[in-house]
């Protein structure tokens, strides 16, 4: 157990659950209220765990530039571990364990490699489009999930794994309420349903290994990993499947959000739109470069509706920031996308406006803007999610209208992630699309 913070504020909370309740009713409100009141330093009842949060964008510069010496995550995420049975599961490491790991998979997703991944994303993500034009009105949310976890097998593995997608998302969402939230006990891991997932998601691992080669593919890299003494055998499942833990529900979270701005938004949709009818052939990344209203609007997106609400770790030398000191050992939250929600940063930061990254680009100040993280757990795969939300609007705005359903209001709920709550609407062709565009 941590010795207790000196000098830190404490925010009022409710009897047993403390803030939890005031933090998944509104997130990003009731930060924003503490950090107004209480300044960068606060600390948080999360459920019977007292926590500092670090907040504004002198604490993202902290992680960023500290990270390394003065907080770990491995402590926070050790529920997580222990919830996949694995100790090598990249977001829980730190140090050179980290780094090695890190760099082993870094390959699957470095920007040379993003191209050549341009006409799976487009074709999963047209072919998926075109599903739910015959479904009346859709869950938003649940089909982007699917569609994302079909794109990340298409492109980082060669093995066909669409019939685990439900143990897939069983056994991960499962490890994070038992290992992470902690809203399931301990014995939940054990029902029947997830130990069968379990048992199908080492056929899975079994398939993927027998696929490896020596590419730059999710299973290539592990093989590897395995050869070279950076990953023990034992851990292969979790890292393996990784690709799909971490992406899933992130992008997914973050498409959900870009679905409702299109139709929330329609004037600032139809500017997306105009420029995209200027393009012909198949997308490119000389494409993509040439659509700044384009990237302008996921920037927004990820801006207005970030996913990225806390990152957790523990000091490991005694901290002195905002006024506060926090001993070594002391469980701290970064509210890493707090700024994105400042007015002196974004005025009127809940209103969704693209003009706020001219030309593609953000010119916000250092901490302000952090879509992915910060620090040396920044996302790993963050350009490859940035080029799957940009695949996927620009396929959807080229060739296709999506409606809400009538009088929707937009609700968050954490799932984990922030999300739109019970997001529902409806996706037609647009009569003056030219579909499946020729090369």
């Amino acid at each position: 157990m941590s010795a207790p913070a000196l000098s830190i504020p404490t925010v009022p909370g409710a009897p047993l659950v403390g803030n939890a309740l005031q933090l998944a009713r509104d997130p990003f409100g009731f930060l924003r209220r503490c950090y107004r009141e209480h300044g960068a330093a606060f600390e948080l009842d999360l459920a019977g765990q007292r926590t500092a949060v670090f907040a504004g964008p002198e604490s993202n510069l902290l992680l960023k530039q500290h990270e390394h010496t003065h907080f770990a995550a491995a402590p926070s995420f050790q529920g997580l571990s222990r919830a996949l049975d694995t100790k090598r599961f990249l977001m829980t490491l730190d140090g050179d364990v980290h780094r090695q790991l890190r760099s082993a998979l870094g390959p699957a997703v470095a920007h040379k490699q993003l191209e050549s991944y341009l006409p799976a994303l487009e074709s999963i993500a047209r072919r998926s489009l075109d599903q739910w034009c015959t479904r009346g009105v859709f869950d938003v949310r649940k089909a982007l999930k699917r569609m994302v976890y079909t794109q990340l097998g298409g492109v980082l593995a060669s093995v066909d794994a669409e019939e685990f997608y439900d143990d897939v998302v069983r056994v991960f969402d499962t490890a994070l309420r038992v290992g992470l939230t902690r809203v399931w006990p301990a014995f939940m891991k054990h029902n029947p349903w997830n130990l069968r997932s379990r048992r199908r998601l080492r056929v899975l691992a079994e398939r993927l290994m027998a696929s490896a080669g020596d590419g730059v593919q999710i299973p290539d890299l592990v093989k590897r990993a395995v050869a070279d003494g950076v990953l023990p055998p034992d851990d292969l499942l979790a890292t393996l499947l990784a690709p799909y833990f971490a992406g899933i529900d992130t992008v997914a979270s973050s498409l959900s959000f870009a679905f409702y701005a299109v139709a929330a938004q329609p004037e600032q949709a139809q500017r997306v739109r105009d420029e995209l009818d200027g393009l012909s052939g198949p997308l490119t990344i000389a494409a993509l470069r040439q659509l700044p209203t384009l990237r302008s609007f996921v920037l927004e997106t990820l801006r207005c509706y970030p996913v990225t609400m806390l990152s957790l770790r523990h000091t490991t030398h005694p901290v002195e920031h905002g006024g506060a000191r926090l001993p070594a050992h002391h469980p701290v939250a970064f509210a890493v996308s707090l700024p994105h929600k400042l007015e002196e940063y974004f005025p009127e930061p809940d209103v969704f406006d693209l003009d706020r990254f001219p030309g593609g680009r953000s010119t916000a100040p250092p901490g302000v803007f952090q879509p992915f993280g910060t620090g040396r757990h920044v996302c790993l795969g963050a350009g490859l999610a940035d080029i799957q939300m940009l695949v996927v609007l620009a396929t959807l705005l080229r060739d296709y209208d999506f409606t809400l359903e009538p009088n929707y209001r937009l609700r968050l709920v954490l799932a984990p992630l922030p999300a739109p709550k019970k997001l529902r609407g409806r996706l037609t062709p647009r009569t003056t699309s030219r579909l499946h565009h020729a090369a």
